[in-house]
């Protein structure tokens, strides 16, 4: 069993209990992980960083701007890696702050996407398309009074419902000037 003394506390510990570092002599960071953490929540201190953030803020927004114009294809590349391997997660984060509803009462998730879609025989539920030749595809519907999915639609069929504001006055009118 190897130990080091830590030359904050002075006491003598497991290597377990340092962090590993390439850059110093041992193979580990030289204070222990308890006075490391330590002396992290004291370096940043969240009301501390606030208010310097306040105060250099026009500072702070002009670097980021800098950055991201420097670095746009970079950022877009890894925002678009990102999406790719986390759909699922996108979608139902979404879903959630749309405030999206299954049967349950619990937030939409892809399991009840999934339901919908199927009892739709996998197509929109007003045109009956089965292939979503729009960049959103399928898309879930949902009473914005109660919060419900209703069902799944094609992005076309759903904006058009939003178009109409979900009033069936409405879309009774929009029919009887289509039948003109």
């Amino acid at each position: 069993m190897q130990t080091i003394i830590c030359t904050k506390c002075k006491l003598e510990k497991d290597v377990s209990e340092f962090y590993k570092s390439k850059r110093h002599k041992l193979g580990y960071i030289p204070t222990c992980k308890e006075c490391e953490s330590l002396r992290h929540s004291k370096k940043y201190d969240p009301e501390k960083r606030r208010k310097h953030y306040e105060e250099n803020r026009e500072t702070y927004l002009l670097r980021s701007k800098i950055y991201n114009q420097q670095n746009k294809e970079k950022i877009q590349q890894k925002t678009k890696e990102y999406y790719n391997n986390n759909k699922i997660k996108f979608l139902e984060s979404s879903w959630k702050q749309k405030g999206i509803l299954n049967k349950n009462s619990e937030f939409f998730k892809r399991q009840d996407f999934d339901e919908l879609f199927e009892k739709a025989n996998r197509s929109c539920e007003i045109c009956g398309n089965t292939n979503a030749n729009h960049m959103k595809g399928f898309v879930v519907d949902h009473c914005h009074k109660t919060g419900y999915a209703r069902g799944i639609l094609c992005a076309h069929c759903n904006m058009s419902l939003g178009g109409f504001k979900d009033d069936i006055e409405i879309l009774k009118k929009a029919i009887i000037y289509l039948a003109k």
